[in-house]
């Protein structure tokens, strides 16, 4: 049934790549959000 048991491999490994990189994503957006919103109250101030 599994002709290249390899390429299976490879396809679990860069699902797991996507996955690292949303949970980056998303960091680097809560942090960008933070700092806006800093910016922000500090303009209003």
């Amino acid at each position: 049934m599994n002709k290249h048991p390899e390429e299976e491999n490879e396809m679990v490994q860069d699902l797991d790549d996507v996955k690292e990189l949303g949970k980056e994503m998303e960091q680097i957006s809560e942090q960008n959000d933070e700092a806006y919103e800093e910016k922000k109250e500090e303009q209003d101030s």
